[in-house]
């Protein structure tokens, strides 16, 4: 199950403020607005976040564009030289692709060697440049995600909501740096997400395949049934159900699709047949159900809405440490798929408690 489109948090009971997406209480808060920047309607600590990250992304950009300049330009200075090396050792009289005369020089001629040896420090100096251009962007991409994240979770906030601070107090272990603890929480991440997809592709119980199993073949022996009213009224032939089948037109232009219609052959086969169907399908169930793994919608829902709940709680101590090292002076190492609350560090409360307070 995701995270609810709204506030991020794991789906709960209908009619209870956590499937509003509310978290009940006080703190320090700011009610939302649908209109105006999205980070005028933060709390200022969680403010001065995403202006950081803002600022962040378009120093990101500036040195991309200023990067990926001095790439081009070193590109044309080594195009130019290797233009150059071609002369130099071109026959005299004008060489393919060449506008002057070659000089017809050696290898190892000391006008070639020193022009090659140029090459090979500018081409050393494009692929320092290229790596470094491609660090950018990859900075780039992920502080616009982290960006945009949080701006849309904001806008989707709900009305009658506030955006309070939800301050945390992460704790190292011993002997324990924030790059070893972020290592740490993001590998925890990792098994919690493992743990989610497990819940995602567990099996049903085989009761409930059954059940659905009947519904399904209900329909079709219904949509199969042969109508006779027709034979009986009027003497005409025992109408028997079709289908339509979509086909791909050729040599038409433009491309054209034809319906056509078949017997519905399954549809008749299981109004003929209805229970033995079902007695085959119940055996072939029988035969692949794992119900010791197996879980239904609720056990779901729950499972899952625990295992979200321990993420958010994970990555807003993964958030906490990499704010404190970008507060040392150090660059923003968030991942881009954090949780927007965990990043700002904030949390949805209902705006009546907030009064109340």
């Amino acid at each position: 199950m995701a995270r609810s489109q709204n506030s991020g948090f794991p789906a709960a009971a209908p009619g209870s403020p956590l499937h509003a997406g509310i978290v009940p209480g006080f703190t320090s808060t700011v009610l939302f607005s649908n209109f105006g920047d999205p980070i005028d309607t933060l709390p200022e600590p969680a403010a001065e976040r995403l202006h950081r990250l803002r600022q962040e992304r378009e120093e990101a950009a500036i040195l991309g564009r200023a990067t990926f300049e001095q790439w081009q330009s070193l590109h044309e200075e080594a195009q130019r030289r290797r233009s150059r090396i071609a002369q130099l050792r071109a026959p005299r009289g004008v060489g393919i692709g060449l506008t002057e005369p070659g000089f017809n020089l050696d290898d190892d001629d000391p006008r070639v060697t020193v022009e090659r040896a140029a090459l090979t420090k500018q081409e050393a100096e494009l692929a320092r440049l290229k790596k470094l251009q491609d660090q950018h962007g990859a900075r780039l991409r992920i502080l616009s995600t982290l960006v945009s994240q949080v701006e849309n979770w904001i806008k989707a906030t709900p009305s009658g909501t506030t955006i309070g601070m939800h301050p945390i107090d992460v704790q190292l272990k011993k002997g324990e740096n924030p790059a070893d603890a972020v290592a740490r929480l993001q590998h925890r991440s990792r098994e919690l997400e493992a743990d989610r997809q497990r819940i995602i592709t567990a099996p049903w119980p085989s009761h409930l395949a059954k059940e659905r199993m009947r519904q399904q073949i209900a329909v079709m022996a219904e949509s199969g049934r042969p109508r006779a009213d027709q034979l009986v009224d009027f003497g005409e032939p025992v109408r028997f159900a079709t289908r339509s089948i979509p086909a791909r037109v050729l040599n038409v232009a433009p491309e054209a699709i034809a319906f056509f219609e078949i017997p519905d052959a399954l549809g008749l086969l299981a109004w003929l047949h209805q229970d033995e169907l079902i007695r085959r399908l119940d055996a072939e169930i029988d035969a692949t159900a794992d119900d010791a793994n197996a879980l239904d919608a609720d056990q779901r829902r729950q499972a899952e809405a625990e295992i979200l709940a321990d993420r958010l709680i994970i990555e807003r101590e993964e958030a906490e440490l990499c704010w404190r090292q970008a507060a040392d002076g150090g660059p923003i190492l968030h991942r881009p798929d954090l949780d927007p609350q965990a990043l700002l560090g904030v949390k949805l409360i209902a705006a009546s408690s907030a009064d109340a307070g």
